[in-house]
């Protein structure tokens, strides 16, 4: 069996291995799927879409779809040769040696440390537009003081600009306060339920975004395009985006180690990839469809200014902040391990050094969230963000780490692969190396551009119309 291969220099590499009962069914693992999957990618989902139109919209869409559960069938296929590996980096170590297995632990959290760092992007958003409404509250209830007729003919159909009072580092600033609380959290119990609340917030939140989008109707002189002439760069753009929105490979053999049946796990991903697509079709075509070329990057900022608006802001980010505490877990456990593995598994409150355990966990939480603090503030961005991070890293886990590692399984095992799938994870293996490649640049042109029109990293920045508001709508007519 391929999992007792021997490893002939140092002992192997353990970082994130640890005793985990084997008990989750294949719809626990389904639900961990839903929210792990639709995350904040679904967010610039739809602005990806717009830069497309309609044809290539869909076809990127749809492709994405079987791709990654294709994908995800070979990890479990792997996971079958490979028991007692619980990640990438074990897995890449089984295969090739001790220096690939670094390689893939390096991958995998260079990965999690930009997805950390995405994530503070939308919570400091969020902070911003509860804000920005209070804001407009308090502007709104001084327009009642002043004389109603001077202020229909003074502001009535012009558009006034309104500052949150508070910029994105300070935002973020009062992101990593509350998290602070939170990342001292050690062990993920009840994970399944986490996973629900997850899901259940991000629907909340685009269900109030396409709702909006619909009482507002059509953009005026918004442009629709069946084939939309796009540049090679913004196509791939694009794509990088689609990649992100569908990739959650990197968690898949954690899941599967969780599993009573491990083989199973196809099941997980026929029924939650089904939800995924509808779920994003509907996102994508609502959106295109009353907006068109006018679609936002970044989907909250269709919001108008209401309560409603508070509360969307509210969900997302307590959608982010789950999100946030599990991820860095994950990356803080590791480095925990590798600082003191005794203490990092020190969770007992009766331990008398439990109390020096949880102080080792607070400074390493709090050293690797100010450090997303920082990258978030680098690329302050989002929709640029999630294209790096489509092109630059989500390939590896999503597209060549499983396909390479499956045609070195089966050599090794004498497995023998039909020619038109071995086609088919040559392809992939390609479009994931284009993607890479081209993805990349795409994205940095996209970011380069972007801090010439709005700024320089840790700026305001107010780059969308959460910013301003009509104040026409606020004006006593009587």
């Amino acid at each position: 069996m391929l999992s007792t291969f021997e490893i002939e220099d140092d002992a192997p590499i353990k970082i994130l291995t640890h005793s985990l009962p084997a008990e989750n069914e294949w719809y626990h693992s389904s639900f961990l799927l839903l929210a792990d999957i639709v995350g904040s990618g679904v967010l610039a989902l739809a602005g990806a879409f717009s830069k497309v139109g309609w044809f290539f919209g869909f076809f990127l869409l749809i492709l994405c779809c079987p791709l990654n559960m294709y994908t995800g069938i070979l990890l479990s296929r792997l996971r079958k040769y490979h028991p007692s590996t619980g990640t990438y980096g074990e897995l890449g170590e089984s295969l090739y040696g001790k220096n690939v297995g670094y390689i893939c632990y390096t991958f995998l959290y260079v990965y999690l440390f930009f997805v950390l760092g995405e994530y503070m992007v939308v919570m400091s958003r969020s902070i911003q537009g509860v804000r920005c409404y209070i804001n407009l509250l308090r502007y709104s209830r001084s327009l009642t003081h002043t004389h109603s007729t001077h202020l229909t003919s003074t502001y009535t159909h012009t558009q006034i600009f309104y500052n949150t009072n508070i910029c994105r580092p300070v935002a973020g600033i009062i992101t990593c306060s509350i998290l602070l609380i939170s990342n001292q959290a050690r062990t993920l119990r009840n994970i399944a339920w986490l996973s629900v609340i997850s899901f259940v917030t991000i629907f909340i939140v685009l269900a109030i975004c396409l709702h909006d989008i619909e009482n507002d109707g059509v953009v005026p002189d918004s442009k629709h395009d069946v084939v939309r002439q796009v540049s090679f760069w913004n196509f791939y753009g694009s794509f990088s985006t689609f990649i992100f929105a569908w990739a959650g490979q990197k968690i898949y053999l954690e899941i599967m180690s969780e599993m009573k049946k491990p083989s199973d796990f196809p099941k997980s991903l026929y029924t939650s990839y089904p939800v995924i697509f509808i779920l994003y079709a509907c996102v994508v075509t609502v959106s295109y469809a009353y907006q068109g070329r006018e679609t936002p990057g970044y989907i909250l900022e269709t919001l108008n200014y209401s309560g409603t608006k508070s509360f969307a802001n509210l969900m997302m980010f307590l959608h982010m902040q789950i999100s946030f505490t599990l991820n860095i877990q994950v990356s803080s456990r590791a480095i925990h391990r590798r600082y003191d593995r005794d203490l990092a598994n020190c969770i007992d409150t009766s331990n008398p050094r439990f109390w020096k355990a949880q102080s080792q966990w607070f400074v390493i939480t709090s050293i690797l969230m100010f450090c997303t603090y920082t990258l978030s503030n680098r690329i302050p961005f989002f929709d640029d963000f999630v294209e790096l991070v489509g092109s630059m890293l989500s390939p590896f886990l999503a597209f060549l780490f499983p396909c390479v590692f499956y045609l070195k399984t089966a050599k090794m095992n004498s497995i023998i692969i039909d020619q038109s799938e071995r086609f088919l994870i040559y392809g992939i293996i390609a479009l994931g190396v284009s993607v890479v490649l081209f993805g990349t640049i795409a994205s940095i042109r996209d970011l380069v551009h972007h801090t010439e029109e709005y700024g320089s990293p840790f700026d305001c920045f107010c780059e969308s119309k959460t910013c301003y508001f009509d104040n026409s709508k606020l004006v006593d007519q009587d």
